[in-house]
This record gives structure tokens, sequence and C-alpha cells, in this order.
């Protein structure tokens, strides 16, 4: 499916180009967060809440391999 994304990507214009890249870009995080052993919904909540505040020039210790030990010690294990 990312393939498409890109593919799309790559034919489309104007406004029509932003959403298909924020679509694809979304799509890639959701993916990254799958094969870190993330609940993608549980990241992306995470991700929500603290990015309003977060510096942009550390912006990369929100990505999935970044915070995955923080949101797996959160989470409680099943029996």
């Amino acid at each position: 499916m990312w393939v498409n994304f890109k593919l799309m990507t790559a034919v489309s214009v104007g406004q029509f180009k932003i959403v298909v890249d924020s679509a694809a870009s979304l799509y890639s995080l959701i993916g990254s967060a799958k094969l870190n052993g993330l609940d993608p919904e549980a990241y992306l909540r995470h991700v929500i809440t603290l990015i309003a505040d977060h510096p942009v020039s550390c912006v990369e210790e929100l990505l999935p391999w970044n915070v995955a030990n923080a949101l797996q010690l959160a989470q409680p294990r099943a029996a």
C-alpha cells in the first residue's frame, strides 16, 4: 500500500499532493510503529499528546523506535 501512495504522489498536483504526502507519511509512521511492536493507536496518541510542546529540533525523539521502550513499559502485559 505504501507504494500506491508514493505512485499517487508522483502524478498528483496542487493541494491534492499535500494530502497524499500527508497520508503517505501517516501510513509510514503506522507501519514503523507496527514494526517496532507498538500498537499504532497508542503510539499516535502518545505523539499527539507530546508534539505541541516538543521542540522541533528534537522531533526524532518521537519516532517509533525511540519511544518503543517507554510505550511498552507503560502498557500492562497480558498474563
